[in-house]
């Protein structure tokens, strides 16, 4: 213990911070890149090795394929990243297509992407770029950022109620839908709060389909039980009590419980607004 030694430094993961040593003689060996943390035919002739990679640095990219949800993307060989969807517009208006809001790119184009952190494989996280995981991949950003920001990364502290955010379709189910803001926020959306309009929320997924780009408003950020509470319906459009509803109203609505009772209810009141009408 304490003892001093010399040691040969046979590779360095970059990735996890760690360095393997030997003891042994070694006649001429030679390392290869990418153990040594050099990459191997890098898409940015700038960056030389993993360490290059530092958070909100802008760097070439080529795209691998298109996802759903994200551009799969490379940076050199057997180094691989992804920008997801919430990460490529800044804002709902300059998206071209808001059904396949990814519909534009290609495979094998470059983009200029900024890092923002790595995504971890298994887990499916957001990590900080100072995590070294050996299954995470990088992300990246194609949005316009503030240069005073030094996290990148939209998170529930940054919003605020009134605040309108573009999001994306993640998964339909049957009273609501996910939806990603960021690679950090992943919300649930009501479909009380996504239409008042009774055709479409008879079929959300034929007028949304996962992917598909929505124009949200914060309705409410709770950062200690982290649930960010979204609304795409206009407040003048929204019946928050009694006193919003009209005689003769369409609205949607859901079904909690039916009885013979509450049907021959609804057939009185049918026959209130015949007569009403005819009258």
């Amino acid at each position: 213990t304490g003892q001093t030694i010399a040691a040969k430094v046979l590779s360095v993961d970059h990735i996890q911070g760690k360095a393997t040593l030997t003891l042994r003689k070694q006649t001429t060996t030679r390392l290869n890149d990418h153990d040594q943390g050099q990459l191997v035919n890098p898409i940015d002739p700038t960056c030389s090795s993993h360490s290059d990679f530092t958070l909100g640095r802008k760097i070439l990219v080529r795209i691998k394929n298109v996802k759903q949800s994200q551009l799969n993307i490379i940076l050199a060989d057997k180094v691989h990243g992804r920008i997801n969807i919430s990460e490529i517009y800044d804002d709902y208006d300059s998206i071209p297509d808001k059904r396949y809001p990814l519909k534009q790119f290609k495979a094998g184009e470059t983009l200029t992407a900024r890092m923002i952190g790595l995504h971890d494989v298994k887990s499916h996280t957001y990590l900080p770029l100072s995590h070294r995981r050996t299954r995470a991949f990088y992300d990246l950003s194609l949005r316009h950022m503030d240069k005073d920001d030094g996290t990148y990364v939209l998170t529930l502290e940054k919003l605020s109620p009134g605040q309108e955010v573009p999001a994306f379709v993640t998964k339909l189910a049957t009273d609501h839908m996910l939806v990603t803001v960021s690679p950090t926020i992943l919300s649930r959306l009501p479909y009380s709060r996504l239409s008042t309009d009774p055709e479409v929320l008879a079929n959300p997924n034929e007028c949304f389909p996962a992917g598909s780009a929505l124009k949200l408003s914060v309705v409410k950020v709770d950062i200690e039980r982290n649930r960010l509470l979204l609304s795409a319906i206009d407040n003048s459009e929204e019946i928050v009590d009694l006193s919003g509803v009209k005689l003769g109203m369409v609205l949607p609505v859901s079904v909690n419980s039916s009885s013979k009772r509450s049907e021959e209810h609804t057939s009185e009141l049918q026959s209130r607004l015949l007569e009403e009408e005819l009258t």
